[in-house]
């Protein structure tokens, strides 16, 4: 693999994926603190025909919360040979990635999943996500197998008032090869 890419665009760098349906859910309904389990995705199936070496996870979280009330994720991707059969392959437990302003109200931001191991060391002074999280926002898939998916735990702490809606989406990168340019 060459280490210079004469690329001039991030489009030609990357593809986004829809890691997952939509979630739109009130607090203490069956749908709170349940796992979402999302779409299966063929490491295989890009345009570039070769696998992506990385995944920035990014659920998108738009909610109307308490004052103080909490929304919170958890991640798990999961990878499997055969599409069908998955294990865990990268989780991170469960917190809180949005909290109600005073006197309650709407509220957007975004989840990304950050995962601190060998190939993903700590950064310092860089926030990506929550206080005192240094990890980079991105895990790498180098050993997971060619299918992946993501399931997502979301958790609204109020007891039936609040509600959310959430949009798991992926950004792949780091491919083998990329597509030739046109023209």
């Amino acid at each position: 693999m060459s280490a210079f890419s004469d690329r001039k665009h991030i489009g030609d760098l990357i593809d986004i994926k829809a890691l997952s349906k939509s979630l739109s859910w009130t607090a203490g309904s069956a749908q709170d603190n349940v796992p979402l389990v999302g779409n299966v995705i063929d490491r295989l199936g890009f345009p570039t025909g070769s696998l992506p070496q990385t995944l920035d996870v990014g659920v998108l979280l738009d909610a109307t919360l308490a004052a103080g009330a909490t929304l919170s994720v958890a991640f798990d991707v999961q990878d499997s040979a055969d599409g069908v059969n998955f294990a865990d392959y990268a989780t991170v437990p469960s917190a809180p990635y949005l909290t109600g302003p005073t006197g309650g109200g709407h509220i957007q931001g975004v989840a990304r999943l950050t995962l601190v191991n060998a190939d993903n060391p700590n950064i310092p002074g860089q926030g990506f996500n929550l206080p005192g999280n240094l990890a980079s926002p991105s895990i790498q898939l180098d050993s997971a197998r060619r299918f992946i998916r993501l399931t997502v735990t979301p958790h609204l702490s109020s007891a039936t008032t609040d509600t959310a809606v959430i949009f798991p989406s992926g950004v792949f990168a780091g491919f083998d090869t990329l597509e030739a340019p046109v023209g």
